[in-house]
């Protein structure tokens, strides 16, 4: 696909968009179903997802995929990126062990959860506890859908990335 007929506000040449990723900014202007927020914040120079937490966030990708129609499903695989209607979640490696994420249509209160370790109440969170955050609405529900996506997976979730 050229450049000029790249519909999307994600780098279209960053590695982690061959995985299905879209690497944007804090607020994506498409409604990706999951994004990582490397061009958020150039001046804190977060790190990159390692290979292991890429495929977590693309097996992400695919499990909130799932929760569509197949025909939606169809046309999703149809394109380099997913979008849908649910409100994107856009997720940022702030250092090793320490993720955060947001959602896109945040526009008062916390900016990320969790805030950061060294602020009130701020902490760290690796990737797949804090995908287990989201998932169970901070730790209110269960999410079976989701332990069972991560039990079908465990060339993914099998590493010790908590």
């Amino acid at each position: 696909m050229a450049d000029d007929d790249w519909p999307f506000d994600a780098d279209q040449h960053d590695p982690l968009a061959r995985l299905r990723i879209p690497v944007t900014g804090a607020y994506p202007e498409h409604g990706y179903l999951a994004a990582y927020a490397g061009k958020a914040e150039p001046l804190l120079n977060w790190p990159r997802p390692d290979d292991a937490e890429a495929a977590v966030l693309a097996s992400y990708i695919g499990y909130l995929r799932g929760k569509y129609t197949l025909h939606a499903q169809r046309r999703m695989l149809a394109r380099p990126l997913d979008t849908g209607d649910l409100s994107a979640l856009v997720f940022a490696k702030r250092g090793e062990g320490d993720w955060a994420y947001r959602r896109a249509h945040w526009t008062e209160g916390v900016f990320w959860w969790p805030l950061p370790e060294g602020c009130e109440r701020g902490r760290r969170i690796a990737l797949v506890p804090l995908l287990d955050h989201v998932e169970t609405s901070g730790g209110v529900t269960e999410a079976p859908g989701w332990e069972a996506w991560k039990a079908a997976h465990p060339d993914v979730f099998g590493k010790d990335l908590s």
